[in-house]
């Protein structure tokens, strides 16, 4: 069991840009991943390798396409980047009630929604995954609605990255975790 969790958003987190908005639905081969579309990928391969030596675990908490962040992190770190993605399409739609889920199986969130509202749902079941406590868990996002809500949840750790989780940014994340 690791120490910490790190969890990153992607879109506009981890990338320069809203990559599920500029690419949607376009088939995977169409969408276009290189050095220029992360923040800064030196310091995030540095921060991968760290937080690893360092007993930690990071992931991904997307409301875009696994498809899609997996290619970027296979650009990244690799076809093992063994990084958790997690998208809205791993929870149950909120806006059904479903009296008997073991008869029925509920309808999934798509990926693409902000269906779920916030990330909490997330990182929740990713600190169950995990078998860290929230307490033992970060998040770095650009979205302010995300970072409060994760601050309301009891998270660790957070960081608001207004302009994306650049070296500073990750910094910050392993001194949290002293792993600095």
């Amino acid at each position: 069991m690791p120490r910490g969790l790190a969890i990153f958003d992607f879109d506009c987190t981890l990338t320069k840009f809203h990559v599920w908005g500029r690419f949607r639905k376009a088939p995977l081969p169409e969408v276009l991943i290189d050095a220029d579309t992360f923040v800064d990928l030196p310091a995030f391969k540095a921060f991968v390798q760290k937080a690893r030596s360092n007993d930690l675990e990071v992931a991904i908490a997307t409301f875009g396409r696994r498809d899609v962040v997996n290619k970027a992190l296979e650009f990244a770190l690799g076809e093992r980047h063994d990084i958790t993605i997690s998208t809205p399409a791993d929870h149950v739609d909120p806006r059904y009630d479903f009296p008997n889920p073991m008869e029925d199986e509920p309808p999934r969130c798509a990926e693409g929604s902000d269906i779920l509202g916030d990330k909490n749902a997330q990182i929740a079941a990713l600190c169950e995954r995990f078998g860290v406590s929230v307490e033992d868990a970060s998040l770095a996002d650009d979205d302010p609605n995300n970072v409060q809500k994760a601050v309301d949840s009891g998270i660790g750790y957070v960081e608001h990255a207004v302009r994306g989780a650049d070296a500073a940014c990750l910094e910050r994340i392993l001194r949290h975790f002293g792993a600095a």
